[in-house]
C-alpha cells in the first residue's frame, strides 16, 4: 500500500502543471450512470478479497434459438458503488439491472479523441487512455484502445482475462479514432453488435496558441455503446434490444439544435420466437443531477403473442434527492402480489482521525424476505489509504531581552541585551502595530567603549531614512556577535501611546522536530463485516435476538492481528497526478467464520506488491498488474473450533503475456502488459488422525484460445488421471476458426496413470465432428471404449433453419426423430424408429396447433391433436413421446410410449409445485426456500 502511494505522490510533481493548465475535468469521468456501475464490477470485483458480497436476484432467464445463449436479468448491489463520487443509475444508488449488455466508458480527465480535425491549430496525435468495460450474455470484461502515435494505428488491448474478440468500427475521420460501433464475439462463435451509442459533451484544450494560451472547447464524444442485437454462429439474429432516446440541447441553441447529449434506455427485448421483455420507466428531474433521470418502474415478459408471464415492480424513495430502491414485487396480471423483497440502508463512516478526516456513506442494511425473514449487512467504510502529513515544529525559544517605550519618538537609546558569543536572536516587535499608517523604524546599536556604533543591516521599519516595506515582517531574525546593545524607536509623528512598546529578544533551545499525522484518504469503499440470517421479520430484531446463520470476516494479517491486510490498487492517476484512475482495496488476508465457534477459512492472496515493478530500458515496468490488482488466490487454510488445521489448499501459477503491446497506465508513471494464468497447480492436504493425505490438480490452458487443454489429477496413493481437451485451432478446423468457434472442446480424451512414469491406459475419449460443409452444427458423436474403438456413435442427420436438431442416427442404424413446435422453440414429439421423411406428411396439424396455444383451450387442442397423432396407426410401429408446454414457464405434459402421462404444475410465481399422474395422485412436490 505504501509503494502505490509514493507512486502517487511522485506523478504529482510531473503532472501538477499539466493540469492547471490543460483540463478542466478532474478525476474520472462516467457520463452515463446506469452504463457507469458496470466498471465497479471489474475495478472492485464481487469477492472474498475485496471485501464486496454478491448480493444478486435473478428476475428473469430467457432462451434463445441457441442453447449456448439465454437472456438474463437481475438486480445486483455493489457496495463500490455507494461512494460519494459514484452515479445513480436506473434502479437506485449501489443497484444495477445487470444482462443488458453495454461498454461503458472511463474518460481519463479528457476523452481520447479530442484531437479530430488534422487541419486545426495545435493538432497532435496524441497518446489513448480512456478504459472500457463490456458486458454480454456470456462474459464481461475491461480493454483500453492502444495508439501508435508514429503510424497512428490503433489497437485493442485486455485489461481484464478474457476470451471474446473485441473489434471496433470507426467513422471516416483519420484525424483520430472516432468509433462508431463495437462488435465483440464470443468462442463460442456467437456475436455481439453494440450499435447504439450515447452522446455527451465535454469542455477539453484543443492545443497551445502562444498569443492566447490553451485552446477550450466543449466538444461532443461517444459515452457509451449499447448492445442492439445478438447473432448465432450463422448470422441469424437471436436477439434485438430495442431503445429510446433522449436528446438535450445546449441552453440557448434548442432552435439550431445543437446537441448537449443524447441517452438511450432500453425499453425493450425481442427474444426471436421466445418471448418478449419491456421495461417502462417513469422521468424524474429533480433529484441530483448524478441521478439518471429515469428511473424503471416495472419490468414485464410477455410471450411472442403478447401474452403475460411475469411481472416486477420496483418502488423507490430520494432521501438526499439521491434515488433509493425500497423494494421489488412480483405481480400477476392483475397486479397482486405474489413476492415481495423490501430494502432499508444505513449511514456507515470511516474511522475518524486527529486531524478530522473521514467520510460516509449510505450502504445496505437489511432485507426482508418474503418468507419473512430477513438479512443484515454490517459494512465497514475503509478509506482507500493512509499517508502521514509532515507537520514541523520550531524549536522553543526562550527569552533572551526585552526593551520598552513609553513613547514613540525621543526615547533615546535603551539596553536591550548583551551577547557572550555569536547567536542567532529573534526579534519580536509586534507591538509597533500601533504605529500602524505611520513611518516607523527600530534602529539596532553596539556600544563600543563610550560610543554607540549604528548597525543599518539590522534596522526594522525605516532603514537608515528609507521608506519601510508596508509587509515588513515585525518579527525577525538577526545574528549578533559577542557585545552590548541597544535599540532605539523612531516615528514621523509624536504618536501618543495607549501603552508602552515593547521590543522582545529570543533565541532557540535546540532544533525544530517533526510530528507525522495519521491522514486517510477521503475516498474509499465499504467491505463486509458481517451478515446476519434471521427467521425473524427485520421490525422483530433487537440486540437479543439469535440468527439462524452469521457470515463474519475478518481482514487483518494473520501475522499482525492488530495491522490491516489491505493494499490499495489506483489503477494509474488522471491528469491532477493525484485521483486514481480505477481505485480499488486488496485484501491479503481475510479470515471467514460461521460464527458459533464452529471453525473458520483462512484466504491468503497476493496482489501486485507481489510482483514490484523492475526497471527496463529506463522505465518503470509492473510485472503481472491486471492478473494481481483484483487479487490472486494463493492459499486458503481451514480449521475447526479447537483451532486445529484441518485442510489446506495451496496455488501455484505459471503466468504468461498476452500477446499485446506494452502500455501504460493513466499517468504514466509505470508500463504493464495484460497476463494470465496459463498453468494453474493446486496443492491440496487433509490432515488426519493418521496422517496427511494429498493430492494435486493441475490446469493447463491453451495459449491460442485460453481453454483448458490438460487437467491431471494426482491422487493420494499416487495414481494419476489426465484429461486432454483439443479445439478448432489443434484441429486446424478452418471453418470454425473463421466462425471463431474456438472454444468448443472438439476431441476429449481421459487416462489414467499408475504413477508419472507410467504411458497410461485409456479410460474414455469423445469426438464431435463437424464435417457439414452447409452449415455449423455437429455432424456426428463418437465415443471409444478403452480399447480405443467405437462404442457409441451418433449421426446428426437433419437441422431445421434455427439449429434444431431434427434427425439423428444411433450407432445401430436407429434413426430418431424430433418434431419442433412453438415457433420451432421446444420438441413436441419425439420419435424412435423413424426418419424425419417417413413422418413429415404427418405433422402439420400437431405444428399449427402449437404454434397457436396460447390458453387452455387451445393447450387441450394441442394435447388432442398430439394424443390422435400417437395413434396413428401408421406410426405404431415407433416408439413417440409427446409434450405440451406453457411457453416462458416449463412442460405442462409429458406422455411416454406407455400412454402413461405426467403433468406438471406450477405456483403463482411460475415455479414446478409438483408432478401428478393424470389421477391427480402426487407423484413429487417441490419446496423452494429463499436464499440466506
Amino acid at each position: 500500500m505504501k509503494k502505490i502511494f509514493l507512486l502517487v505522490i511522485c506523478m504529482l510533481s510531473y503532472h501538477v502543471y499539466y493540469s492547471q493548465a490543460q483540463s478542466q475535468n478532474a478525476g474520472v469521468t462516467q457520463p452515463v450512470p446506469t452504463a457507469s456501475s458496470l466498471a465497479a464490477y471489474n475495478n472492485s470485483p464481487v469477492s472474498i478479497q475485496t471485501g464486496i458480497p454478491n448480493i444478486s436476484y435473478p428476475l428473469m432467464n430467457v432462451p434463445t434459438n441457441n442453447k449456448l445463449v439465454n437472456v438474463s436479468l437481475g438486480l445486483n448491489y455493489h457496495a463500490g458503488n455507494t461512494s460519494g463520487d459514484q452515479w445513480v443509475g436506473n434502479v437506485g444508488k449501489g443497484w444495477s439491472l445487470l444482462g443488458p449488455g453495454v461498454i461503458s466508458r472511463e474518460v481519463m480527465a479528457e476523452f481520447d479523441e479530442k484531437y479530430d480535425d488534422a487541419s486545426a491549430f495545435g493538432y497532435k496525435k496524441n497518446v489513448f487512455k480512456d478504459l472500457y468495460n463490456f458486458s454480454t450474455p456470456e462474459e464481461s470484461g475491461k480493454f483500453r484502445i492502444i495508439r501508435d502515435t508514429l503510424n497512428n494505428t490503433f489497437q485493442v488491448v485486455k485489461l481484464t482475462n478474457y476470451s471474446s474478440k473485441v473489434e471496433y468500427f470507426r467513422n471516416s475521420n483519420t484525424a483520430t479514432l472516432i468509433t462508431d460501433s463495437f462488435m465483440v464475439t464470443s468462442n463460442t462463435g456467437i456475436k455481439y453488435k453494440f450499435q447504439k451509442y450515447d452522446t455527451s459533451r465535454m469542455l477539453v484544450t484543443g492545443g497551445f496558441n502562444p498569443a492566447h494560451g490553451y485552446l477550450m472547447g466543449r466538444k461532443l464524444y461517444r459515452s457509451a455503446f449499447y448492445l442492439t442485437s445478438i447473432l448465432d454462429e450463422n448470422d441469424q439474429e437471436l436477439v434485438k434490444y430495442n431503445y429510446l432516446k433522449e436528446t438535450k440541447y445546449v441552453l440557448g441553441h434548442e432552435a439550431d439544435q445543437r446537441i448537449e447529449s443524447e441517452n438511450h434506455r432500453l425499453s425493450s427485448i425481442e427474444i426471436k420466437d421466445h418471448g418478449i421483455i419491456e421495461i417502462n420507466y417513469s422521468k424524474n428531474e429533480t433529484l441530483d443531477k448524478k441521478n439518471d433521470i429515469f428511473g424503471i418502474d416495472n419490468i414485464i415478459l410477455k410471450t411472442p403473442n403478447n401474452l403475460f408471464v411475469k411481472k416486477y415492480k420496483l418502488e423507490y424513495s430520494a432521501p438526499l434527492m439521491l434515488r433509493m430502491l425500497n423494494s421489488f414485487s412480483q405481480v400477476d396480471a392483475n397486479e397482486n402480489t405474489i413476492e415481495k423483497y423490501q430494502f432499508s440502508y444505513k449511514d456507515v463512516a470511516s474511522p475518524y482521525l486527529e486531524n478530522g478526516s473521514g467520510f460516509v456513506t449510505n450502504v445496505l442494511d437489511k432485507v426482508l424476505l418474503p418468507s419473512g425473514g430477513s438479512i443484515e449487512y454490517n459494512f465497514d467504510m475503509v478509506p482507500y489509504y493512509y499517508y502521514d502529513v509532515i507537520k514541523t515544529i520550531p524549536a522553543p525559544l526562550m527569552p533572551y531581552g526585552a526593551t520598552s517605550f513609553e513613547k514613540a519618538n525621543n526615547a533615546g537609546k535603551k539596553y536591550f541585551f548583551t551577547i557572550t558569543t555569536e547567536k542567532e536572536i529573534i526579534i519580536d516587535a509586534t507591538d509597533t502595530a500601533a504605529l500602524s499608517g505611520y513611518t516607523w523604524g527600530i534602529n539596532f546599536y553596539k556600544k563600543v567603549g563610550t560610543t554607540f556604533q549604528l548597525l543599518p543591516a539590522f534596522s526594522m521599519g525605516v532603514v537608515a531614512g528609507i521608506t519601510p516595506n508596508p509587509d515588513d515582517n515585525l518579527v525577525q531574525t538577526r545574528i549578533f556577535s559577542t557585545g552590548e546593545y541597544y535599540a532605539e524607536l523612531s516615528c514621523e509623528w509624536n504618536v501618543s501611546l495607549m501603552a508602552p512598546i515593547v521590543i522582545n529578544a529570543y533565541h532557540k533551545v535546540g532544533e525544530p522536530t517533526e510530528e507525522h499525522i495519521k491522514t486517510a484518504s477521503t475516498t474509499g469503499v465499504p467491505r463486509i463485516k458481517n451478515i446476519k440470517y434471521f427467521d425473524l421479520p427485520a421490525s422483530n430484531i433487537n440486540s437479543s435476538s439469535t440468527p439462524s446463520k452469521i457470515e463474519e470476516y475478518e481482514y487483518n494479517f494473520f501475522d499482525i492481528p492488530i495491522e490491516s491486510s489491505g493494499y490499495y490498487v489506483d489503477g494509474g492517476a488522471l491528469n491532477d497526478g493525484m485521483t486514481a484512475a480505477a481505485p480499488s482495496m486488496i485484501y491479503k488476508n481475510v479470515r471467514v467464520s460461521q460464527g458459533n465457534n464452529t471453525g473458520y477459512t483462512k484466504y491468503y492472496f497476493k496482489t501486485p506488491g507481489d510482483y514490484p515493478p523492475i526497471i527496463v530500458q529506463n522505465e518503470q515496468f509492473w510485472p503481472n498488474y491486471n492478473i494481481t490488482r483484483g487479487g490472486l488466490l494463493e492459499k486458503t487454510e481451514v480449521y475447526n473450533a479447537l483451532n486445529q488445521k484441518q485442510s489446506e489448499s495451496v496455488f501455484d501459477y505459471t503466468i504468461q503475456d498476452f500477446d499485446g503491446p506494452e502500455y501504460s497506465l493513466p499517468g504514466g508513471s509505470f508500463r504493464v502488459k495484460t497476463v494470465w494464468a496459463k498453468e494453474e497447480k493446486v496443492t491440496s492436504r487433509n490432515y488426519l488422525d493418521s496422517g496427511v493425505a494429498e493430492t494435486k490438480k493441475e490446469v493447463v490452458k491453451n495459449s491460442n484460445n485460453y481453454g483448458t487443454h490438460l487437467e491431471r489429477i494426482t491422487s493420494f496413493d499416487g495414481t494419476i488421471q489426465e484429461t486432454t481437451y483439443q479445439y478448432a485451432l489443434d484441429k486446424n478446423n478452418q471453418k470454425l476458426i473463421t466462425a471463431n468457434i474456438i472454444g468448443i472442446p472438439l476431441e476429449t480424451t481421459s487416462i489414467v496413470k499408475k504413477n508419472i512414469s507410467d504411458a497410461g491406459k485409456l479410460v474414455s475419449r469423445a469426438e464431435t465432428k463437424y464435417e457439414n460443409t452447409a452449415n455449423k452444427f455437429p455432424s456426428s458423436a463418437i465415443s471409444y471404449d478403452t480399447q480405443n474403438t467405437i462404442s457409441e456413435e451418433v449421426t446428426f442427420n437433419r437441422y431445421d433453419s434455427k439449429g434444431n436438431l431434427e434427425q439423428y442416427t444411433t450407432k445401430e442404424g436407429i434413426p430418431v426423430s424430433v418434431v419442433w413446435g412453438y415457433n420451432k422453440t421446444q420438441p413436441i414429439v419425439k420419435i424412435e424408429g423413424a426418419t424425419y421423411d417417413q413422418i413429415s406428411s404427418y405433422l402439420s396439424d400437431i405444428v399449427s396447433k402449437s404454434d397457436a396455444d396460447v390458453d387452455a383451450g387451445s393447450e387441450q387442442a394441442l394435447q388432442n391433436a398430439l394424443d390422435l397423432f400417437r395413434n396413428n396407426t401408421n406410426l405404431g410401429n415407433y416408439q413417440i413421446t409427446t409434450y405440451v408446454y406453457d411457453p416462458l414457464i416449463g412442460m405442462k405434459s409429458m406422455t411416454p410410449p406407455s400412454g402413461i402421462r405426467e403433468l406438471y404444475k406450477y405456483d403463482n410465481a411460475n415455479r414446478l409445485d409438483q408432478i401428478v399422474d393424470e389421477n391427480g395422485k402426487v407423484l413429487k412436490k417441490y419446496k423452494y426456500n429463499y436464499k440466506h
